[in-house]
């Protein structure tokens, strides 16, 4: 479950990483922190560590649409 900071949260599937300062700083710059994102502690389903998470900033209906949920492909497919 993540939780905004307003107390709504829902469940989603990610990817955790382990990473030193300057690869956490280069991560903040590629998701725009603090704009388009921000970083908050998360609680995760299966442990009992919270982790870092980016949160999106924005109103939902401003986010990309991701078909199918597979961030992937879409990635690999609006790849530059």
């Amino acid at each position: 479950m993540v939780k905004s900071p307003s107390g709504r949260g829902s469940s989603i599937r990610g990817e955790l990483y382990e990473v030193d300062d300057g690869a956490l700083a280069a991560l903040d710059r590629l998701e725009g922190v603090p704009h388009l994102y921000q970083r908050c502690f998360s609680a995760l389903k299966d442990d009992n560590e919270p982790a870092e998470t980016y949160l999106f900033t924005r109103p939902i209906g401003q986010a990309p649409r991701i078909a199918q949920s597979d961030w992937r492909k879409y990635n690999a497919s609006h790849a530059h």
